[in-house]
């Protein structure tokens, strides 16, 4: 799945195999490995590539089929913590709706679970 995805998201940003290695700081023949599967990046490799294209590892990987990896971690989020009442599992999840169609609104999310439980509510009603 690596190579599929690598060699998906090079094309989408249409780069070559030279400038994807320029950005790594790897050679373009390693670079060129990993698309044809020949080799696997390193740990610290996949990071900047999963940075570079703003998406995750499990992404690349093929662990799951979503792009964003802030969508990625508020999924888990809400699946970390089923015994929220009901007004914070429902702000959970329409935070992550909402921050599907517009990424930029994940920085709302990364405060709103910190409010106070009233201010939650209000939140909740105003989506």
């Amino acid at each position: 799945m690596l190579p599929n995805r690598l060699d998906q998201l090079r094309r989408q940003h249409n780069l070559t195999h030279q400038q994807m290695a320029d950005k790594l700081g790897i050679t373009r023949q390693a670079y060129g490995h990993y698309e044809n599967g020949k080799r696997e990046p390193d740990c610290e490799t996949l990071k900047k590539i999963a940075d570079f294209f703003h998406t995750s590892i499990d992404y690349l990987l093929g662990r799951t089929d979503n792009t964003s990896q802030q969508c990625n971690n508020q999924e888990k989020l809400v699946e970390q913590y089923p015994d929220h009442s009901d007004i914070d599992q429902d702000l959970l999840r329409r935070i992550v709706e909402t921050t599907k169609e517009d990424p930029y609104q994940s920085l709302f999310f990364d405060d709103t679970l910190g409010t106070p439980k009233d201010e939650r509510e209000e939140i909740v009603r105003g989506l």
